[in-house]
């Protein structure tokens, strides 16, 4: 990404990563970084992601809708839940695999464009953000 083409973003945005494939997750982990993003974690599980909720502040997730083949939708219904934003990264063409009240939230398909997943993160973190 060009800097004079990066949305704005506040410094240090932390962002937790929930992925179940090794690369993929490195790979946005060094996309993310890259961009001045604070990865602050990264998850394979939805437990292992459930755990992060207590313990580890983040300001945004990224998740895999397909998790070692269960869903995210338990991980995305506590960040519903607890008022956190998130998108759906998937290598899926829709969102059958989720509850009817999830598919309205954010997704982006695999491979994703680094642009269009920066500008989707600071558009979710602008609105998101109390007034």
């Amino acid at each position: 990404m060009h800097p004079d083409r990066a949305p704005a973003l506040p410094p240090g945005v932390r962002v937790l990563v929930v992925e179940d494939d090794f690369m993929v997750a490195r790979s946005l982990e060094f996309l993310l970084r890259a961009n001045g993003f604070d990865v602050v974690g990264m998850a394979a599980s939805v437990e292992a992601a459930l755990r992060f909720t207590d313990r580890v502040p983040f300001d945004v997730a990224i998740l895999d809708v397909n998790l070692r083949g269960g869903t995210v939708a338990r991980f995305a219904d506590k960040l519903v839940e607890l008022g956190r934003p998130f998108i759906f990264l998937t290598g899926y063409g829709d969102l059958e695999l989720l509850e009817e009240h999830l598919r309205d939230r954010p997704r982006l398909d695999k491979p994703v464009d680094p642009e269009v997943l920066i500008t989707t993160m600071a558009d979710l973190l602008a609105v998101s953000e109390p007034p």
